[in-house]
């Protein structure tokens, strides 16, 4: 389009939608993804009901990034007060605890246009976590081979003796903890850890699920891993094995939980110029399995 002026918006679906790339979008899908650049700025249009490149794309066009494969990283400053904490590569919500300089801090505001996320310092631990993870998508059967592992006492001659040392020491922790062959493991009176073993695709799916039923949960990662969930503000236990059970049994529809853009990064490097309710289809669609979560929990 760029390199062709100007043209109208069947044109732009004839070239577009006949792609592979786009060969699920449908005819709706695409008419609010028109609308939206044009809402933003990134289409103009003409007189003559045509679509020409709008003034606020045309920067972005000309810049050597819109060429490159990958995404480049947008570094955030973190401050608290008018102290520089450190930098982060992923926006945090505000409300969102996380961890950073040996220290555990929420979010207190975002200011976008100067790249800065205003914290406040918090007690106890933190963790780094999305609501989904997409940029690397984890299988169950990994998380299974992981579980398997932790509960063998196989030893492996290619392993270094430090490396040994390291996975005996994890298999015992781990045992002790009880996460080994407990689905539920207590943290303090009103905290819980729930571990399904199950991938990045089915423990979404978890997830949701219980926030949809009440509960103040979020997926704790590690590496990209998807380690367990993390319930708070809940004391009993009972409530959350029901409602895991419920999880296995029940007929879910993805369709009904509700989602907020601010909580998904699907790691796209042109994400921000697509219209929300897009990104949260696509969330819904691509990275969630619910055959996966019920087969395997």
């Amino acid at each position: 389009m760029y390199s062709e002026s100007e043209l109208s918006p069947a044109m732009i679906a004839q070239k577009v939608l006949t792609l592979s790339a786009f060969r699920n979008i449908s005819q709706e899908d695409y008419k609010v993804f028109l609308r939206h650049l044009i809402s933003i700025g990134h289409l103009e249009k003409t007189d003559r009901n045509t679509l020409i490149v709008g003034l606020k794309a045309e920067p972005i066009l000309n810049h050597f990034e819109f060429y490159s494969v990958f995404t480049t990283p947008k570094e955030y400053s973190v401050r608290s007060d008018s102290e520089e904490i450190g930098t982060v590569h992923q926006k945090y919500p505000v409300g969102t605890a996380f961890c950073l300089a040996g220290y555990s801090w929420r979010v207190i505001d975002i200011d976008e246009e100067s790249s800065c996320i205003y914290v406040e310092k918090l007690e106890g631990i933190s963790y780094n976590a999305w609501l989904a993870d997409c940029n690397t998508i984890v299988e169950t059967k990994i998380m299974k081979r992981i579980r398997s592992l932790l509960k063998s006492e196989d030893c492996y001659d290619y392993l270094s003796q430090s490396s040994k040392n390291l996975l005996n020491k994890i298999r015992f922790d781990c045992r002790n903890a009880g996460i080994i062959d407990k689905t539920i493991v207590k943290i303090s009176d009103k905290s819980y850890y729930v571990f399904p073993w199950v991938g990045t695709k089915a423990i979404n799916v978890l997830n949701l699920f219980f926030k949809s039923e009440g509960f103040n949960v979020s997926v704790i990662s590690y590496a990209s891993l998807p380690i367990c969930l993390s319930v708070e503000d809940e004391p009993d236990e009972n409530k959350i094995r029901e409602t895991y059970k419920k999880a296995k049994s029940s007929s879910i529809d993805i369709g009904r939980f509700s989602l907020d853009e601010e909580d998904i990064d699907l790691g796209g490097k042109f994400d921000e110029f697509v219209e929300p309710s897009l990104i949260i289809k696509e969330f819904l669609f691509d990275f969630l399995d619910v055959k996966d979560l019920q087969i395997n929990m």
